[in-house]
């Protein structure tokens, strides 16, 4: 292992232990060396990155001469064929950036603002202190992972040159550094930056108080055994904007789906249900519980939790989340890059 993988590898471990910072199989980082990018393989997970081999090694000349002819949509090309993983969707992006290190999260101090319909209004504010702490930011819109978003990001730090920050709308965050050191330490400044989150919630509730589930439906599905998570259907607000402003970002929509499904009453679901509809993993019961069938794994949790975190750790109206429209989400549902990711995580 040479010393810079070796340095990737703790960061990454070291930023997976925060829940605000990475989500699962969210995020992913890359570094060049000689003439390859290596970037986190898709569906791995930065949390094992010590003791996994999540990295795949592409081409880098070959993937630099695809964006200089902008061919986005380009395969990159593995360097090792004994690799296990296909290299991350955003292999494109973290190869278009100019610096040797780039980090990509969905860290939820921004990402907050940034499923805002006036997002550019609150990070903006902040452009004073970004100058001071070396910070050289742009916004960039929300586009389709993979080839429209490098397209959207190399159009961005065109205009803008020196850019090592990006705020990608309805996404997260990209810094670009010349190491890991450089990395670590824009990202803490960011997070000084953004206003801090509580882990803690300020929705009370717990999960000794749900009641029994019915006997019909005890063998199919199981409640969440987490306060927060719990607190959400008995919040009239929360249940609001699980309704209005369920697509908000990518990783929810892959992991969790297009749509939620909220009952009034068990009654309501049992109507649902003899009708032959497919019975989803989640299932939000208002003022009854958030419950789960047995194949709603880890990474499905974390994305869940991710999603509470983002809104409800925000004061603004309802009307001001920026949802993903319809065309957004169904270029996103059924997706085979998507589809292979979501797979690698229910292996």
């Amino acid at each position: 292992m040479t010393k810079i993988r070796e340095q990737i590898a703790c960061l990454c471990v070291e930023l997976a232990q925060d829940r605000l910072l990475v989500q699962g199989a969210g995020g992913n980082i890359s570094w060049k060396e000689n003439e390859l990018l290596w970037v986190k393989g898709s569906g791995t997970w930065l949390a094992n990155a010590n003791k996994e081999d999540i990295f795949v090694p592409v081409d880098l000349i070959k993937l630099k001469q695809a964006i200089e002819s902008g061919n986005f949509e380009f395969k990159p090309e593995i360097c090792n064929l004994n690799s296990q993983s296909k290299p991350s969707i955003e292999t494109i992006l973290h190869g278009l950036m100019p610096h040797a290190v780039v980090l990509h999260l969905h860290v939820i101090q921004v990402l907050r603002y940034l499923v805002l319909k006036d997002c550019e209004l609150f990070i903006n504010k902040f452009t004073d202190k970004f100058n001071e702490l070396g910070i050289n930011s742009c916004i960039v819109d929300y586009r389709k992972p993979g080839a429209s978003l490098a397209r959207e990001v190399l159009q961005a730090i065109s205009l803008k040159p020196g850019t090592n920050v990006l705020f990608l709308k309805n996404h997260g965050i990209v810094i670009g550094a010349h190491n890991v050191s450089e990395i670590r330490s824009i990202l803490m400044s960011i997070l000084e930056v953004f206003e801090p989150v509580n882990h803690s919630s300020h929705f009370k509730f717990e999960v000794q108080a749900l009641a029994p589930i019915p006997k019909s439906e005890l063998y199919t599905y199981s409640y969440i055994l987490d306060d927060a998570i719990q607190s959400m259907v008995f919040d009239d607000k929360f249940l609001r904007r699980i309704r209005s402003s369920w697509a908000l970002y990518p990783d929810h929509i892959v992991f969790l789906g297009s749509k939620p499904f909220i009952f009034r009453s068990w009654e309501e679901f049992y109507d649902f249900k003899s009708h032959g509809n497919l019975l989803p993993e989640l299932i939000f019961i208002e003022n009854i519980g958030v419950l789960v069938k047995p194949t709603f794994n880890m990474a499905k949790m974390l994305q869940l939790k991710c999603y509470f975190d983002v809104v409800s750790k925000i004061s603004v109206g309802d009307d001001q989340f920026n949802v993903l429209s319809d065309v957004n989400i169904s270029e996103l549902i059924n997706w085979d890059a998507e589809e292979y990711r979501k797979n690698k995580n229910e292996e």
